[in-house]
């Protein structure tokens, strides 16, 4: 149909939650302002083929992702270089980024 396009699940539960008062406010929270450019990436792509999209943003950058498992939004916040944060090794070539997310909550409570 013309006129038409498909929305992924990400998507559309990202403009929920920027859609939203609350929404707004818990991302504000957490360094999100409006107009800051977000990256949609599903769990499975590559860390190295979403932070190629995140550096074409010039960050600061949220990627939204989900957990395929029980469909939780999940957003990253990504920016550049701070002398407080620890440099890491670099990541396995085809870490994807849902498995970066799972690493950087660590394990589930």
């Amino acid at each position: 149909m013309p006129g038409r396009f498909m929305r992924s699940k990400i998507a559309e539960l990202v403009s929920e939650a920027i859609g939203s008062r609350q929404g707004r406010e818990q991302l504000s929270a957490h360094g999100w302002v409006q107009g800051m450019p977000i990256v949609i990436a599903q769990p499975e792509e590559i860390v190295k083929d979403v932070m190629s999209l995140v550096a074409a943003h010039q960050p600061p950058v949220l990627v939204a992702t989900f957990n395929p498992e029980d469909n939780e939004l999940w957003f990253l916040y990504v920016a550049i270089g701070c002398t407080a944060l620890k440099v890491e090794d670099p990541l396995e070539e085809h870490t994807s980024i849902g498995e970066l997310y799972k690493m950087a909550v660590g394990p589930a409570s």
